[in-house]
C-alpha cells in the first residue's frame, strides 16, 4: 500500500523526501505512527497526509531552496510532522463523530423497521380476522339450515323443502372451504406482478427518479417474472426471492449484451455459463450488482405494492442472503497526487478539448461526466467579479439556437457549481470565450 507500512503495533504512513528538497528537510522519510487502525481507514489518512505533504514540497519549491540552517526558529520538517499529527488528530474526533452519527442513523433504522414490521403485522392480523368473522358467519348461517333441516323432518315437512336445505348447506360449505383456503394463503388474489408495472413505473417518474434508471429496474423486475412466473402481489413467499438470489450468483455479468446469451432467460444464462469448461465461463455478478440491481427493485415495487393493495410485504422480517459464491465487488482505488499529476501534465498537452479539460474539471468541480460533457459557453457565468460557476439550471440549445431539455439525473443535480480559481489559472475561462456566450 502506497505510503503504508505495517507492523504488529498497527499502521504507520511514511513519504520520502525528494532529492531536491533534502537540504530544507532531511534524508530521514517523514513517518507518523496511525495506531491499530482498519486497513481502509489507513489508506484513507495515508492520502490525506500525503496530499498535505505534497502541498509543502510545492511551496518549497516555490520559495526556492532553503536549507533548514537558515531559518532557526522554525525547522520545516518538525513543523510538517506538527500539522501532521493535528490533521491526524482532527481526523480520527471527525471519525468518532461520523461514528456516533452512523450509530444513531442505525439506531433509528432499526426502530422504524420494528414499526414498519408491528404496522404489517397489525394490518394482516387485522384481514385474518375479517375473514375468519365472515367464515364464523358462514358457520352460524350453516347451523341455522341444519337445525331447519331437523325441524322439517320432526314436522313432517315435504321432502322436497328438506332437499333443497340440505343443498344450501352443501353451498354453503363449500363457500366456507374457499374462505378458509384464502385465508391460509394470504387472503383473496391481488393483481399480477406483470400488471401494476406501468402504473408503478408513473409513479416513479412522478418522483422524479430519471426514467433510464426506472427502465432499468422495470427490466429487472420482468427478469424476476421470467423465472418466478406471474403471480398475484400476495402470492409470492420468502424462499421464491432467496431461489432468485442462488440463481443470480451464476449469472455472468453482462449476459443480456453477449450474442449466444441475451435472448434468452437469466436461468438459461447460469445454465450455459456453468456448462462452459471452468477455465472459459465469464465472470459473474458481484454481490453489489445482486444487491443494488437486482434485488432492491424488487424490494421497492413490494413494499409500494403492500401499501397499496393491502397485504402483508413478503420483505418485512426476513433477509434475502446473498451466496459467498458471489463475486466479490471490485475495490477501486483513487488516483495519487503524483499519479493525478501526471495525468494532467498529459491532459495539457492535448488538442481536443474535452481531453485537455475534462480531467481538471472533474477532479476539481466533482460534477458527473455527463453534467460537463454538455456544458455551453452560456452556462459558465460570472457571480462576482473573478469568482465564476457553472449553471445547470438553463436549457440547452441545439445548433439552430432552440432550446433543448438538459438531461440531469435528478431535480438536485440541476444546480451551479463553483468553478476552482486554478481552472481559471490554467486557462479554462480563455477557452470558455473563445466559444462565446459568456455570461459575466
Amino acid at each position: 500500500m502506497r505510503y503504508l507500512t505495517q507492523r504488529s503495533s498497527g499502521f504507520r504512513f511514511q513519504i520520502r523526501i525528494p532529492c531536491d528538497l533534502e537540504s530544507i528537510y532531511g534524508k530521514t522519510p517523514i513517518r507518523i505512527s496511525l495506531g491499530p487502525i482498519p486497513a481502509i481507514k489507513a489508506r484513507r489518512l495515508s492520502r490525506l497526509l500525503a496530499g498535505r505533504v505534497e502541498v509543502a514540497f510545492f511551496k518549497s519549491r516555490l520559495r526556492g531552496t532553503m536549507s533548514r540552517s537558515d531559518s532557526p526558529d522554525t525547522d520545516p520538517r518538525d513543523q510538517i510532522i506538527e500539522e501532521l499529527q493535528d490533521m491526524l488528530l482532527a481526523a480520527i474526533l471527525d471519525g468518532e463523530t461520523i461514528q456516533a452519527q452512523l450509530e444513531e442513523k442505525h439506531r433509528l433504522e432499526v426502530k422504524t423497521l420494528k414499526l414498519r414490521m408491528l404496522t404489517d403485522e397489525l394490518t394482516n392480523q387485522k384481514a385474518m380476522t375479517e375473514r375468519m368473522n365472515l367464515v364464523g358467519e358462514k358457520i352460524r348461517s350453516l347451523a341455522e339450515t341444519a337445525k331447519e333441516v331437523v325441524k322439517s323432518q320432526k314436522d313432517g315437512t315435504t321432502t322436497a323443502s328438506a332437499s333443497s336445505s340440505i343443498k344450501e348447506m352443501a353451498l354453503q360449505i363449500q363457500q366456507m372451504q374457499s374462505l378458509l383456503a384464502q385465508t391460509l394463503s394470504g387472503g383473496p388474489p391481488k393483481p399480477l406482478l406483470s400488471e401494476v408495472l406501468e402504473r408503478w413505473k408513473k409513479a416513479k417518474l412522478k418522483q422524479d427518479v430519471a426514467a433510464k434508471n426506472v427502465n432499468g429496474q422495470i427490466n429487472r423486475i420482468r427478469n424476476f417474472i421470467d423465472f418466478c412466473g406471474d403471480r398475484p402481489l400476495n402470492k409470492y413467499k420468502f424462499l421464491d426471492f432467496q431461489e432468485y438470489a442462488n440463481l443470480l450468483v451464476h449469472v455472468p455479468a453482462n449476459w443480456s449484451r453477449r450474442p449466444e446469451m441475451r435472448d434468452g432467460t437469466l436461468q438459461e444464462a447460469a445454465d450455459h455459463n456453468n456448462g462452459l469448461p471452468p477455465k472459459r465461463r465469464h465472470e459473474t455478478f458481484t454481490e453489489t450488482t445482486i444487491s443494488e440491481k437486482y434485488l432492491s427493485p424488487l424490494k421497492s415495487i413490494f413494499r409500494d405494492m403492500a401499501g397499496q393493495h393491502d397485504f402483508p410485504n413478503p420483505f418485512v422480517g426476513v433477509a434475502v442472503r446473498i451466496s459467498t459464491e458471489a463475486r466479490e465487488s471490485v475495490e477501486r482505488n483513487s488516483l495519487s497526487t503524483d499519479e493525478l499529476n501526471v495525468w494532467f501534465r498529459s491532459a495539457a498537452h492535448e488538442k481536443r478539448p474535452d481531453l485537455k479539460w475534462l480531467p481538471l474539471l472533474a477532479t476539481l468541480t466533482g460534477a458527473r461526466l455527463a453534467e460537463l460533457l454538455f456544458l455551453q459557453g452560456k452556462d459558465i457565468i460570472e457571480v462576482t467579479p473573478g469568482r465564476w460557476a457553472a449553471d445547470l439550471t438553463k436549457p440547452l440549445e441545439n445548433e439552430e439556437g432552440e432550446e433543448e431539455e438538459r438531461k440531469t439525473k435528478n431535480r438536485g443535480s440541476k444546480r451551479l457549481f463553483a468553478l476552482h480559481s486554478a481552472l481559471i489559472e490554467a486557462g479554462f475561462m480563455r477557452y470558455v470565450a473563445s466559444r462565446g456566450q459568456v455570461q459575466a
